[in-house]
């Protein structure tokens, strides 16, 4: 059987992949004296036209240098060994890292622990970390681009998708320079990126995806998906509260509510036993009215607290979705807050018919559920820091437990067309706490954002003509 060379150096051992316009194979470097394996990928441009080739080709060799530099400084990135072209084809010659890759992972040995989950997270979002400060998106991550390494298992992020969109160069109709492809798998590809826009966010995404399928061994496609909001839906239930709120937050349809770096998520996670803040008031003491500081947080009576809790408990053991909103009657002339305590939800008399919008209603809340939203005594505008929003109800009782949990006094929830000046989204937005003012609510928002980097004050307001004024956490730094 006659061997086969690459540039009379690489003698081929086996085809590890094929598709399209690449080809990946695993050789030998006969001129090296370890006669080292490596991995070679052979790329194809997509377009036989001259002009485009030398386009494709100056594009290639600065791919490339890109992948020379991150596999140069980052241990977990394959390291670029050479690179050449032959005829019409381009060749890459990389490291080659042993291991199982993390479908191989799950297929033989199942779903990992959380613990196992969290720390290939933190890892690989530590290398992202990097790859995005230097301007470079993925656009690839899925549980087929990571390899466990045999010796340390480290976590090793391999293909990146610029070399392949790369070959992909052509000119459009209107003899303007374009892709003919969108780079990228699709179900952990997010719709940005599908249209052709990825941002860094966009890898948090993947990333988000990979997490669950770490976890329930259910691919993308695999998982329900809320009809409305068109959010991935899937078991939250197995893992901490905290770890399902990364991850929610990283696979979010919109980009917008994603986290907005690498570094954000990665604190998030580092920080997660800690993910909110442990310096907060006792929601269990006492008090009448106390001003809002950029230094406290206005603390809830101690009968409304024991009734929050009850009333939670009571969800919890009996099944049912329980929304307990501590709207603030709010006094701006004073800046203080003191709780109402009527405005805890209601179940209609017979007769009476919910406060709760209808439109949409029976997608959110079964008939079977007993708590519905008193809509009655919603104050007319007020600050919020917001922590999170949601599709339904359920969701956004268990992330008001687990700002209760950390301490918070007064968490709630509202329904958005309830303010009609803030979106025309039909969701529940889970906020950490009030404000009469503007500026009270920004001095929280910059120590409440370091916990959770996604958070906002806005202005909630019945007036649809009122600014939402809504000013991110990311935005102060």
């Amino acid at each position: 059987m006659t061997q086969k060379f690459l540039s009379d150096r690489y003698r081929i051992i086996s085809i590890l992949g094929s598709g399209g316009f690449c080809e990946t194979y695993l050789a030998e470097d006969t001129q090296m004296p370890s006669g080292r394996t490596c991995v070679i990928k052979q790329l194809k441009p997509v377009a036989n036209n001259p002009d485009i080739h030398q386009l494709v080709q100056r594009r290639f060799q600065r791919e490339a240098a890109i992948l020379e530099e991150l596999g140069g400084v980052s241990q977990q990135i394959p390291t670029l060994y050479a690179y050449f072209q032959n005829d019409d084809q381009f060749y890459l010659v990389q490291e080659w890292v042993s291991g199982q890759t993390l479908s191989q992972k799950v297929k033989e040995s199942g779903c990992l622990k959380e613990s196992e989950v969290r720390s290939i997270l933190i890892s690989l979002l530590e290398v992202l970390e990097y790859v995005h400060s230097k301007g470079i998106i993925h656009r690839d991550i899925k549980p087929d681009n990571i390899i466990l390494r045999s010796g340390d298992n480290k976590p090793v992020l391999i293909d990146f998708g610029a070399v392949r969109e790369t070959m992909a160069t052509t000119v459009n109709s209107e003899g303007n320079i374009s892709s003919s492809i969108v780079i990228g798998t699709a179900g952990f590809m997010p719709n940005e990126q599908a249209a052709g826009r990825p941002v860094f966010a966009s890898d948090l995404y993947s990333l988000g995806l990979t997490g669950i399928y770490l976890l329930t061994g259910k691919m993308p496609e695999e998982l329900a998906t809320d009809s409305y909001t068109t959010e991935n839906i899937w078991d939250r239930e197995i893992v901490s509260p905290n770890l399902a709120a990364v991850l929610d937050k990283a696979i979010r349809f919109d980009v917008r509510e994603r986290f907005w770096s690498a570094k954000a998520m990665l604190n998030a996670l580092q920080n997660m036993t800690n993910y909110l803040p442990q310096k907060t008031p006792n929601f269990f003491e006492h008090s009448e009215s106390i001003p809002v500081t950029s230094e406290s947080v206005v603390k809830s009576s101690k009968q409304n607290a024991i009734l929050f809790k009850r009333i939670l408990i009571a969800g919890g053991v009996m099944g049912a979705s329980v929304i307990i909103g501590l709207l603030l009657t709010n006094y701006p002339e004073s800046g203080i807050y003191k709780p109402v305590t009527s405005s805890l939800l209601t179940k209609p008399k017979v007769g009476e018919t919910s406060s709760f919008p209808s439109a949409n209603r029976s997608s959110q809340i079964p008939s079977s559920e007993s708590a519905i939203i008193n809509t009655a005594n919603l104050p007319n505008y007020f600050h919020f820091i917001a922590d999170s929003s949601f599709p339904n109800l359920q969701t956004a009782v268990q992330q008001i437990k687990t700002l209760q949990m950390g301490g918070y006094g007064q968490p709630g929830v509202f329904w958005i067309p309830d303010y009609p000046n803030l979106s025309d989204q039909r969701s529940f937005v889970v906020y950490a706490a009030t404000f009469s003012d503007r500026s009270s609510c920004l001095n929280f928002l910059k120590d409440y954002g370091k916990a959770n980097p996604g958070a906002y004050c806005a202005f909630a307001s019945k007036d649809p003509h009122a600014p939402s004024d809504k000013i991110y956490f990311q935005q102060l730094q």
